[in-house]
């Protein structure tokens, strides 16, 4: 889908004065019909255009709008001088974040510090995007914590977050803690010692996506330390030295 800027240069071109706006209004309704919106066009008997999009949850309401219009000009055409094509190509903006299904990850680790950096970079490098990464620590007395928030400052991760627990809870409570917090549409648990493959995130959440039905999709794996690993080197060391 285009950005912000890829609207704004077709708009800019296009610039039709107020109830005229018939190629704005239907390049805006195309766009966000292709979003998966509800549209209705000629809204007011002329160039208006609604589009609704019902989660079908309860809750607050958001609503969005734009102006469309163009100034006429003294040689009887049309320009955007007032920042109209502007309005609307952040609006068709925003009605694609609206849309998007968001992924979020939960992690929760206990004195992980072995492994840690392996299954951070199997995350930040999955070929979909995660939108958020809780990572619940569970009073780790190792360097987990500081490993885990150098990452995320070194990589500047936007929706990457460590919570830290005061008391020790347990890997199922603080798992539990954790799934509250999230707020994806999809939510991955993450063990502190996996190295997940990297289309891992993309293949699960398009499987969801292509059979609503199912509520609970589960990984298979592949055992890959050696039994004779000493703990000296890294769990890709590890599983070479089988």
């Amino acid at each position: 889908m285009a950005d912000v800027f890829t609207h704004f240069n077709y708009l800019h071109t296009i610039p039709e004065i107020g109830m005229k706006e018939f190629k704005t209004s239907a390049y805006v309704a195309d766009v966000l019909k292709q979003l998966g919106y509800e549209v209705e066009t000629q809204v007011g008997g002329a160039t208006g255009v609604v589009a609704v999009c019902d989660s079908g949850k309860p809750g607050p309401v958001l609503g969005l709008r734009a102006d469309m219009d163009a100034l006429g000009t003294k040689d009887g055409g049309a320009a955007h001088l007032c920042g109209h094509d502007g309005h609307m190509a952040m609006l068709l903006a925003a009605a694609e974040e609206i849309m998007k299904e968001k992924i979020s990850v939960v992690m929760t680790t206990y004195n992980g510090q072995k492994y840690l950096l392996e299954q951070l970079e199997s995350l930040r490098n999955q070929t979909f995007k995660i939108d958020e990464v809780i990572i619940m620590d569970d009073c780790s007395q190792d360097e987990t914590p500081n490993l885990i928030r150098k990452y995320i400052a070194d990589n500047d991760l936007k929706g990457w977050k460590l919570i830290e627990n005061q008391t020790n809870q347990g890997w199922k409570k603080n798992f539990k803690l954790g799934f509250d917090l999230a707020t994806g549409d999809y939510i991955f648990p993450c063990d502190q010692d996996d190295i997940w493959h990297l289309d891992k995130v993309q293949k699960m959440t398009e499987c969801m996506k292509k059979h609503p039905e199912i509520e609970l999709l589960a990984a298979n794996y592949t055992t890959f330390f050696s039994e004779n690993d000493t703990g000296s080197g890294s769990k890709l060391y590890a599983a070479r030295s089988k």
